[in-house]
């Protein structure tokens, strides 16, 4: 019984409880919605997580998955996927601008002329 009540402490800790909370919407109707108050849960991971990352392991760890082979495929593999309409509004937007300020001088061309011969 001991052990029962122990993990059902360690649950309520961890876990938090439930909490009913009644919120008006924009057309003032009142919703009750049911909402997780006191978990621990995403604190406690974050924290194992942060001393985790501290770690010499981890480091080491971390620098044998990201070689220089697997970083050269990450960036051309996100060269080759990456799209113009991808990109966030704003970094479209300055280099919108920057090609709109740019001064565009040809000093050399090359014509190439290719004659086609009808079919007979």
């Amino acid at each position: 019984m001991e052990k029962e009540l122990l993990q059902q402490a360690l649950n309520s800790i961890l876990h938090g409880s439930t909490q009913i909370v009644s919120i008006p919407d924009g057309n003032g109707n009142v919703n009750s919605q049911e909402i997780r108050i006191n978990d621990l849960r995403i604190p406690l991971v974050n924290k194992l997580a942060e001393k985790l990352a501290n770690t010499e392991e981890f480091r080491k760890a971390l620098a044998n998955v990201f070689s220089s082979e697997v970083t050269k495929k990450i960036q051309e593999r996100t060269l080759e996927n990456v799209k113009y309409s991808d990109l966030p509004y704003q970094v479209r937007d300055r280099l919108e601008k920057e090609m709109r300020e740019t001064t565009l001088e040809i000093r050399k061309y090359t014509l190439v002329a290719e004659v086609v011969a009808p079919s007979k």
